[in-house]
């Protein structure tokens, strides 16, 4: 009797197995009091220490550390590496969150960039900005909430044509990325303005 309830129950857990739905992270990026994003009630901002970060946010899947090494030789000097934005910098790839945070030699939050479009290396993310803003947005739509961008910069790269719209707040960016018309990316980026050309 007791192997019957036993083979009972796992068949029914069988059954219900595929019904059963995972919680999806849902963040919210916000632009007060300083550019970063929410999990539920918790704030996560630019130039917070990571160490802070990973202990309440979690593990990566994925570290990238960026240094000048034989690659990075082959298009830059080292002293035109270190004046790259990203030099000497840590990528936290969350892949299944659709989320790179990099730090600075500092050991401060210095990106955050969330991929609306999951792609080879990351998964979508679930994302929106506290005015609404999230997947399937349209530039017209984005420009309607936030006015007119501070920069907006245009690239042909890989036969995709890339399109890039800048908020400036203070001296940090939020920035919308498309890819050929489609909304790819949320960006908000410490300390950013004098990198846009």
């Amino acid at each position: 009797m007791k192997t019957i309830k036993h083979i009972f129950m796992i068949s029914i857990i069988f059954c219900l197995l595929p019904l059963m739905t995972f919680a999806e992270s849902n963040f919210t990026i916000i632009t007060k009091p300083k550019l970063g994003f929410t999990e539920g009630s918790t704030l996560y901002k630019l130039g917070q220490p990571i160490s802070d970060f990973l202990i309440s946010f979690g593990p990566s899947e994925k570290i990238v550390i960026d240094t000048y090494d034989e690659f990075s030789s082959k298009y830059y000097t080292k002293e035109q590496y270190e004046r790259q934005y990203l030099a000497y910098t840590k990528s936290y790839d969350y892949i299944n969150d659709g989320l790179i945070i990099t730090q600075n030699k500092e050991g401060r939050i210095k990106t955050i960039i969330f991929y609306i479009i999951s792609n080879k290396t990351l998964k979508y993310s679930k994302v929106k900005t506290k005015e609404g803003i999230t997947s399937g947005a349209s530039l017209r739509e984005i420009v309607k909430i936030y006015g007119k961008p501070f920069k907006k910069t245009e690239n042909e790269l890989l036969g995709y044509r890339d399109m890039k719209i800048y908020y400036k707040y203070n001296n940090d960016v939020l920035s919308f990325g498309f890819k050929d018309g489609i909304l790819e990316t949320i960006s908000i980026i410490a300390n950013y303005l004098p990198y846009i050309k």
